[in-house]
């Protein structure tokens, strides 16, 4: 089915910005139009140019994420390559993966995801933010395990959205609009606003909030309703210390799962009695206290996140020909609450050495409830539901200590760093099911470091080796799927082992006056024990889906970008790429993986080639982007069926 996303066709765009100018201030962006912009990230837990950073990082600006049509966190893969989607049902029930570490649904995350300074983790789940990408400083997307500075669930790499803080400088307000259509579907729409009051030169809150109708991109799948409202306020106490505050609501509801067709998608065959779709609903609160004492730079965050996900899925069942013989239905509701809390201190940037050290601190909790069967066979005299039900539950008390050291030998010219993380994660499990409970608990714990050894010759020029660690704490899985790998003689637990990943890579930078920026980045690595969603075919054909461990993946891969202002002025381009090999090298028995078998969810290509140009038209801008992106052939995680 041919479609048009509304996130990409958001061709109307209106933005109001009611704050002045100053003419020299136009003056000097007049100035920077035919050079590359100098982008400042935060990546390293301090503010670095990216191109001083000695490791693959990608900073996304909020300009280019509206030129992009980027509306959400699945949007973003769009323009990352070596990044893709590897599982989506709804706007946050979803999986996206980095150079190609993907391991199913099912598990901890392999990509850390961070709004500001909250951690966005759920355990045993990989689901994305579901929030709305918009009044975005930037986002920072960094390859390769983070296990040092920002703990486990960060195998694959890490995703950080930067929120734009109060502007206490004066008020100012945004609007944002946009309409698109999915051919054989119906149409749809996108409005955002943005409010910034400041209320004295020392406190401000920034107000942002949208809503969106948006007919699905896929003909079994229903409209999608998201709705959203950011809350931050900023106190500058003095010039040395900062509160900020954040509150972020996001409700999200898909409608149900029809199993239409193309020529008439929507026709449901699904009871229109029963409920039915996806809703999301997740809170999130922080609070972060920045202050510069003699010592070095303290940061304090805690953060709190209630993050509630509802779905249900219908198969026909025979009311076709029976009225009243009802329909097999499977009810899901899962809903986690944590509390984190970190405390960071690190260096002033000034000087040789330079050190970070601190503490995290999490305390998770997710519960499960699952009815399935059939449901409204009271014309067959079974009654009005025929199910089997479950609950369960999974408690996670971790703590992470971490440091960093850094110093500068040859004048600056060679910069090594060594980093060092301590993690214990006490987890335990109770599950409900069919009137038989069952109880597991483990402990995990894992030393992590890091080494990274930055040659820079001259400047605008960057060699770099990174040797990394990555790691997460063991999945938990049903009983179920115990007795089913159990009986096959495949070796299962209700809390599965921990897994842990190295990686080695080789990288450069250069930066032309600005003019030609090239990136290039070759890495290795090494999982091992890998806990990966995988099909288990038993006797007679049946299958049943398992989290199995004793995999061992190892590979390689490039990460290449090339960046040009271009001599036409106005005009730039950018041309990145990933080529990721990743294989099995030894897999259980009885599964359907394979020996030299490329990862189920890892693409081995990818690619996006975008031109931007801008002019000024008088006091007002024009300009246009063109972009294409390109994502290979990857499998599907259960069935090994290739995607185009």
């Amino acid at each position: 089915m041919n479609s048009r996303d509304l996130s990409r066709a958001a061709a109307a765009s209106i933005l109001v910005l009611l704050t002045g100018a100053p003419a020299a201030k136009a003056q000097a962006a007049d100035d920077e139009r035919d050079l590359l912009p100098t982008v400042t990230v935060t990546a390293t837990r301090r503010s670095e140019l990216l191109t001083e950073v000695p490791q693959s990082i990608q900073a996304i600006s909020d300009e280019k994420l509206r030129r992009e049509g980027v509306v959400s966190m699945s949007d973003i893969v769009q323009v990352v390559p070596g990044a893709s989607q590897t599982f989506k049902a709804s706007p946050g029930f979803e999986v996206l993966q980095v150079r190609g570490v993907s391991s199913g649904a099912v598990g901890d995350s392999l990509v850390g995801y961070y709004i500001d300074e909250i951690p966005f983790s759920l355990p045993n789940l990989q689901y994305i933010p579901p929030v709305n990408v918009f009044d975005l400083s930037r986002v920072e997307v960094l390859r390769g395990p983070q296990g040092t500075l920002y703990g486990q669930s960060t195998m694959g790499g890490a995703m950080r959205l930067i929120t734009n803080k109060p502007d206490l400088d004066g008020f100012a307000a945004e609007v944002r609009a946009g309409y698109g259509s999915v051919q054989g579907g119906s149409d749809g729409y996108r409005g955002d606003l943005m409010l910034n009051m400041p209320f004295s030169d020392k406190f401000g809150i920034r107000l942002t909030g949208g809503t969106s109708d948006e007919d699905s991109f896929i003909a079994n799948t229903g409209k999608i309703k998201n709705d959203n409202v950011r809350l931050k306020a900023l106190y500058q106490a003095s010039d040395a210390t900062s509160v900020e505050a954040t509150a972020w609501k996001v409700q999200s509801d898909q409608a149900d799962y029809s199993y239409g067709s193309p020529a008439n998608p929507y026709r449901g065959i699904t009871d229109p009695n029963e409920p039915r779709g996806v809703k999301t609903d997740v809170t999130i609160g922080n609070l972060t206290i920045n202050s510069a004492t003699v010592i070095g730079d303290f940061v304090s965050s805690t953060s709190y996140m209630d993050h509630q996900l509802d779905y249900v899925f219908a198969l026909p069942g025979l009311r076709d020909l029976f009225p009243g013989a009802g329909q097999w239905l499977s009810t899901n509701a899962v809903d986690t609450r944590s509390l984190s809390q970190e405390f960071r201190l690190s260096s002033k940037t000034a000087g040789g050495l330079k050190w970070i050290g601190g503490a995290f601190y999490q305390d998770a909790k997710l519960e499960t409830a699952q009815k399935q069967g059939w449901a409204n066979y009271a014309a067959f005299g079974l009654g009005p539901n025929v199910y089997t039900a479950g609950t369960g539950d999974l408690t996670s008390r971790s703590l992470g200590v971490f440091g960093e050291l850094s110093t500068e030998w040859m004048d600056g010219r060679l910069v090594p760093t060594v980093g060092l993380r301590y993690y214990n994660d006490k987890r335990e499990a109770s599950d409900l099911r069919d009137g038989v409970r069952s109880k597991a608990d483990r402990s995990f714990s894992s030393v992590n470091p890091r080494f990274n050894l930055a040659f820079k010759p001259a400047d605008g020029t960057l060699y770099y080796l990174n040797i990394a660690k990555g790691f997460r704490s063991g999945a938990l899985q049903s009983t179920a799927a115990v007795a089913a790998a159990t009986a096959a003689g495949l070796p299962a637990s209700a809390i599965m082992p921990q897994d842990s990943l190295w990686s080695y890579e080789v990288g450069g930078k250069w930066n032309t006056d600005r003019r030609i920026a090239v990136e290039v980045a070759v890495y290795a690595i090494d999982w091992k024990d890998a806990q990966i969603t995988n099909l288990l075919v038993g006797a007679g054909g049946v299958t049943t889906t398992i989290i199995s461990g004793g995999n061992d993946v190892r590979g390689y891969g490039i990460d290449f970008g090339l960046t040009w202002a271009t001599p036409v002025r106005g005009l730039s381009a950018q041309f990145a790429t990933n080529r990721n090999n990743l294989e099995f090298k030894k897999v259980p028995r009885n599964t359907i993986a394979r020996v030299d078998q490329q990862i189920p969810g890892s693409p081995k290509q990818s690619a996006t080639l975008a031109l931007d140009y801008r002019r000024p038209v008088g006091a007002l801008e024009f300009s246009t982007n063109v972009s294409f992106n390109y994502r290979g052939a990857q499998n599907e995680m259960t069935t090994a069926k290739e995607s185009d």
